[in-house]
């Protein structure tokens, strides 16, 4: 049975909506459920609206989201966010919206919902991914089209996955991406990506890990006030954790890894390993700590802020299809490739139009 429309096209939050959705590559608009759904082509769906939804007394927007910080969200400001129905327990998150909504941060949350719903390698085949030594490839261009100068001291290059802690899209710990990238860049980093805007970089740099958490940590602070800790790994480092995880044939939907930024002492690491943890399956593998949630992670007792209070060091967690998607991104041969489509795009060819994305509406 078909469902009645709920939405109003000259509903100005809807339009809104619309458009913000709609300017993202390769989308488009569908109507299910009685409401709009935007959805990426040979991908899935990242957000749907909330017209009164069953009721629900508002309009809103729900998000395809990293379950990590749902739950930190919504008690952040209740009154904002909230866990939709059905797509709740799977991460997303509600936005109810006004007119004198903050756009630019609803922007940015269905962006990162965007990105999280771009067709990728399939889970094994991510699970399977062997590292290999940084690719040389273009890195930022400055007002001339010339390669940035690498302001750090020569020496053999690594790809870094570096993770940061609590990084918010609203809140004290907000840090845009596109402005973070450029900061890294400007402060010596090599061929800088960003995924999603809980805090997520891939960086080519000569320096130690401990160098780069400190370099990263001081930049950060000093361009956005925020004091944010900065967990570390080379992509070969990084490329070993998630296959190593002890759980088998679990529900990756139910997997999460939190990364320790330094060794704890072995006296705390000892009594962590031999706790017990029930009705979740945690376990210490050297500076990971792999859990396996019995529900969700909201539930998890021993979460993020208990391990660091526990093992006296700041850690980071990550859930599975975030792990997959950062090998992925830092596997030297994306990388050379996603330098081949860089190169081919610039300079543009003159008397070329740009290609246009593809948009539209599904009836």
């Amino acid at each position: 049975m078909a469902h009645p429309r709920k939405y109003d096209d000259s509903d100005p939050l809807i339009q809104r909506l619309r458009q913000i959705c709609l300017e993202l590559p390769e989308t488009y608009e569908k109507e299910g459920w009685g409401e709009c759904t935007f959805r990426v082509n040979k991908g899935t769906m990242f957000a749907m609206t909330d017209c009164n939804h069953h009721g629900s007394g508002h309009t809103a927007v729900w998000v395809k989201a990293n379950p990590v910080i749902q739950d930190m969200m919504v008690k952040s400001d209740p009154k904002r966010f909230f866990i939709p129905p059905y797509m709740g327990p799977q991460g997303w998150i509600g936005v109810r919206l006004q007119l004198k909504s903050n756009w630019k941060e609803v922007a940015s949350m269905i962006r990162d919902g965007y990105e999280m719903s771009q067709p990728r390698k399939s889970k094994a085949s991510a699970g399977k991914s062997k590292p290999g030594p940084a690719m040389p490839v273009p890195g930022k261009t400055n007002a001339e089209g010339k390669p940035a100068p690498d302001k750090h001291s020569p020496g053999k290059k690594e790809c870094y996955v570096i993770l940061l802690r609590g990084v918010m899209p609203t809140g004290k710990n907000v840090v845009p991406m596109a402005r973070l990238r450029e900061v890294l860049t400007k402060a010596g980093l090599g061929n800088v990506q960003t995924y999603i805007q809980s805090g997520n970089v891939i960086a080519e740099s000569s320096l130690s890990r401990s160098e780069i958490q400190d370099l990263i940590h001081t930049e950060i602070h000093k361009s956005f006030g925020a004091d944010i800790a900065v967990v570390a790994r080379t992509a070969k480092e990084f490329a070993k954790i998630l296959p190593a995880h002890p759980f088998g044939k679990a529900p990756t939907e139910k997997l999460y890894f939190t990364i320790l930024q330094s060794q704890s002492q072995p006296t705390l690491l000892k009594e962590f390993a031999a706790g017990d943890y029930s009705p979740d399956d945690i376990r210490l593998r050297k500076d990971v700590i792999y859990t396996l949630c019995a529900t969700k992670y909201s539930d998890v007792k021993v979460n993020n802020n208990v391990i660091e209070r526990r093992l006296k060091v700041s850690a980071t967690t990550r859930n599975y299809n975030t792990m997959a998607k950062l090998m992925e991104l830092s596997n030297p041969r994306t990388i050379q490739n996603t330098a081949s489509r860089a190169k081919k795009k610039s300079p543009q060819t003159p008397g070329k139009k740009k290609s246009q994305t593809r948009r539209g509406r599904l009836a």
